[in-house]
């Protein structure tokens, strides 16, 4: 969306957005591979975070996951908000895209568990 809109003004409200979203994902990253951990904030307010609590195997997998989710829903509602051959193209993408994301989350929700799950939300899973 940054480069629809041909205005600096624009451009710089979408990169101060698309900065905080980074951030975001760094401290919530962070957050769950240091749970009980308060974040480093100074005296004004900012976050301090190293490229490693941002950029890491664990994060990277969690974004591509979080992307690809937002990616399959985009497509699904395309698919049932519109018709013809828009719908048609938005539903194949949706078909094709539904087995990659749903093992990548998958994948990532496995080592979320493995790494950093409590006893109780095995039990969760073997109750069933």
């Amino acid at each position: 969306m940054r480069g629809k809109i041909d205005d600096t003004k624009w451009r710089a409200l979408a990169d101060f957005v698309l900065r905080r979203i980074v951030v975001a994902g760094g401290a919530v990253g962070r957050g769950v591979r240091h749970p009980g951990t308060r974040l480093p904030v100074d005296a004004s307010g900012h976050i301090h975070l190293s490229i490693g609590d941002v950029l890491n195997a664990y994060t990277l997998l969690g974004g591509l996951a979080n992307g690809r989710v937002f990616l399959l829903y985009g497509a699904v509602f395309i698919a049932l908000k519109t018709s013809g051959s828009i719908r048609d193209d938005a539903h194949r993408i949706a078909v094709w895209l539904s087995l990659p994301v749903t093992g990548l989350v998958a994948v990532f929700g496995l080592w979320t568990q493995l790494g950093h799950g409590k006893s109780w939300t095995w039990r969760c899973w073997r109750s069933r």
